[in-house]
């Protein structure tokens, strides 16, 4: 093999990896250019109760404006009990990291509740807190927001403990959720 050829296959290879490492850095900055970060708080006011914990254990969202990113996709949740009434006067918890997510249209917000959901009264009775479909299809609200690229979002979430909780007729406890979002800001 001569040397005019050993040139010609060093250079036939340099142009390879120079196109795989141009479709690499191509395919990576369309990725980043779609992409939104989002992070999610969650507050409460005031309710007659001493405490009133939630077990959430999966927090969603719902997108509707391209194929490859229709449908349900889970957020990077802080699982656990919150209790609500700890979420007043200026205090609030993360309940989402910071998630990459898309960029683009959100429809919905759910949250996925757990089991052991209680109240205690302010004589300290404990007593089960039922929440209807919250454990199986989850609880929704709207969010409507358009996300943009590279940008990095607040979404408050407001749960009105007051307007959620109702005693049936029989004295049991159910959680009828009452939440709105407060605001979507960028960070």
């Amino acid at each position: 093999m001569s040397i005019k050829d050993v040139v010609a296959i060093i250079g036939l290879i340099a142009a390879i990896a120079a196109c795989d490492k141009q479709n690499f850095i191509s395919i990576t900055n369309e990725a980043s250019q779609r992409s939104s970060s989002i992070q999610v708080t969650m507050h409460d006011t005031a309710g007659p109760y001493a405490n009133v914990y939630v077990n959430i254990e999966r927090v969603s969202i719902h997108r509707s404006d391209t194929d490859s990113l229709v449908g349900w996709t889970d957020l990077n949740v802080n699982p656990g009990f919150y209790d609500l009434l700890e979420l007043q006067n200026g205090l609030d918890s993360v309940l989402v990291n910071q998630t990459m997510i898309g960029a683009g249209h959100v429809t919905q917000m759910r949250f996925l509740l757990g089991e052991g959901n209680h109240v205690i009264l302010l004589d300290s009775t404990l007593l089960p807190l039922n929440v209807p479909s919250g454990m199986q299809s989850g609880i929704k609200l709207n969010l409507n927001h358009e996300f943009e690229p590279f940008k990095v979002y607040d979404i408050t979430i407001d749960f009105d403990v007051m307007k959620s909780i109702h005693v049936t007729g029989n004295g049991k406890y159910q959680l009828k959720p009452v939440i709105k979002v407060e605001s979507v800001v960028e960070i």
